[in-house]
This record gives C-alpha cells, sequence and structure tokens, in this order.
C-alpha cells in the first residue's frame, strides 16, 4: 500500500490517478449497491466511455471513498488497476 498516484502528489481537490488497491469503501455509510448499475458501469467503461473520477478522502496512504462505489465496483470488475480520484 502507500499513495501509488500517478503524475503528481494528491492534494485537496486534485484529480490523479491512484491504485485501485489504495482504495477503500468506508462502513460508515452503507447503503445497498445496485448490482444492475454496476454492470451497467462496467460495460460503460469497457466500451471507453469515461465518468467522473470517484472521490476520496485521502488518509495518509489510503484513500476511502466518500462518492462513487458503482464507479469503484464497476472499475473493479472491468479489471482497472489505476483510478481517478477527486481528493476532498
Amino acid at each position: 500500500m502507500g499513495q501509488s498516484h500517478l503524475g503528481f502528489r494528491s492534494e485537496r481537490g486534485t484529480t490523479c490517478y491512484v491504485a485501485i488497491d489504495d482504495i477503500f469503501v468506508s462502513r460508515k455509510k452503507l447503503r445497498k449497491l445496485s448490482d444492475a448499475k454496476i454492470t451497467q458501469y462496467t460495460q460503460a467503461y469497457e466500451g471507453g466511455e469515461e465518468f467522473p473520477p470517484i472521490s476520496v478522502d485521502d488518509n495518509g496512504g489510503f484513500y476511502t471513498i466518500f462518492d462513487g462505489r458503482h464507479r469503484y465496483q464497476a472499475q473493479l470488475r472491468a479489471g482497472f488497476t489505476l483510478v481517478a480520484v477527486s481528493v476532498r
């Protein structure tokens, strides 16, 4: 683990790419995920569509998702190793 990001240091308000393995889902605000939505997003990603970056909190070596759990799961299914994130 540990800030595997591409191009530049993550700072609040920036968008960068981080290793998908460095992203964690918070256990606090868990609402049920829609498998249909994840499947739809996965197919879109595999077709080359772009989505907004996942919003994350930087916790000094790993990132916790604030918004974008469906996009995150879709990128996992699509085999992404790097994910665009917006650090808040």
